[in-house]
């Protein structure tokens, strides 16, 4: 897509993140809490760089930079896991509700 942008001359950065969470976030709560048993399906095994919401709002509050027009940023947290173990952590930390 930045390349179409860019080719009609309009200054572009790309902002790349694997995976943005934020502690409201439904996706991982949703599967964890409704699917207590899964059988997981190979793409659970690959590595991702999370990011914060917050974290990734940094970066684009940067957007109008100059030095940034026709870049890309890859994004992403501190941590390297798999989305199974994202979903273990999940699971570790949410509230039991008896069901």
């Amino acid at each position: 897509m930045e390349r179409v942008l860019g080719s009609y001359g309009v200054p572009v950065t790309t902002i790349r993140a694997g995976l943005i969470v934020e502690p409201q976030g439904l996706s991982f709560p949703i599967l964890v809490r409704r699917l207590p048993v899964m059988a997981l399906p190979k793409w659970t095994r690959t590595k991702t760089h999370p990011i914060a919401l917050s974290d990734v709002r940094a970066v684009t509050a940067s957007i109008g930079s100059m030095e940034l027009y026709n870049r890309a940023i890859d994004v992403g947290g501190p941590d390297s896991m798999t989305y199974k173990e994202m979903m273990l952590q999940t699971a570790e930390v949410m509230p039991r509700n008896g069901n």
